[in-house]
């Protein structure tokens, strides 16, 4: 009787140390899944905050621009480069061409239109050929 107790002692002590080497094995299991999640949510940070970072750069340099834009001299120079406008009491003066001078007249060819037929098409879509002649 006395071995018998002995043995379901050692039993049981072998069965609680089993249960707790696989409790502390799922604990490590998890410990590892939330170390993994950590850094995968910390790389997710670093890039929004290197994605906020520009865009306030972003609408730093936005700002500038509206700023500029809407200044008297950003008006000016719209009005007297880009439209060739004047202001009241200006003199305009226009260039006139050197005598002798012709103006070249600049050509512009018509497209003409190509008719394929179906075979060529056919070869075109899969062949990628474009020196078919028509």
């Amino acid at each position: 009787m006395k071995y018998f107790l002995a043995n379901l002692w050692q039993n049981k002590r072998q069965l609680l140390l089993g249960v707790v080497v696989i409790f502390l094995l799922l604990l490590f299991l998890d410990l590892n899944n939330r170390i993994g999640e950590l850094y995968t949510l910390n790389e997710q940070r670093d890039r929004m905050r290197t994605q906020v970072s520009i865009m306030q750069a972003t609408e730093k340099a936005l700002r500038k621009q509206i700023a500029y834009a809407t200044s008297e001299s950003a008006v000016e120079e719209w009005a007297r480069q880009d439209n060739n406008l004047s202001k009241p009491g200006d003199k305009v003066i226009i260039p006139l061409p050197q005598p002798g001078y012709t103006v070249v007249p600049t050509v512009q060819p018509t497209p003409t239109m190509v008719i394929l037929e179906n075979w060529q098409i056919w070869k075109l879509l899969f062949l990628g050929d474009r020196n078919t002649k028509p």
